[in-house]
């Protein structure tokens, strides 16, 4: 997906609560295969393009439906949800391809939740760091 600013991302979704009965609450996870994928789709093309799994997006959006009481549950209420933002270059290098809240939080991703209305902010930043992030990699390469 596209940014109103430019920048790439891809975006995940996760809640407390599911849209099959269940008893209580389950634990947020998100799962993020493609994040050292060597192609990507090209909208544009209609086709899938091969690129270095660094530079296939430059942001993750891990977004999550915080209601945990059922009559409450209005998800397209953004007020019911939080985001976690975090640059794709450092996703890569934790080598994994799920997470869950409190991974997110702590080092090394450190991200902070934020809510609806900070969102394009924190994309901003998080695609201005992955993109510094490239810049001391080709600095330190050469």
């Amino acid at each position: 997906m596209g940014f109103r600013h430019g920048g790439r991302f891809e975006a995940k979704a996760a809640g407390y609560l599911q849209s099959w009965t269940s008893t209580s609450p389950t634990t947020p996870r998100w799962s993020f295969k493609s994040v050292d994928a060597s192609s990507c789709w090209d909208a544009k093309k209609g086709v899938y393009e091969s690129v270095e799994p660094s530079d296939r997006v430059d942001a993750w959006v891990f977004a999550l439906q915080t209601c945990t009481e059922p009559k409450d549950y209005r998800p397209l209420d953004v007020r019911q949800w939080e985001f976690w933002v975090v640059p794709h270059r450092r996703l890569l290098k934790l080598g994994q391809h799920s997470i869950g809240i409190r991974a997110l939080e702590a080092e090394p991703v450190a991200a902070a939740a934020v809510s609806y209305d900070d969102l394009d902010l924190a994309v901003r930043t998080a695609v201005e760091v992955n993109a510094a992030a490239g810049e001391a990699a080709l600095d330190g390469a050469s």
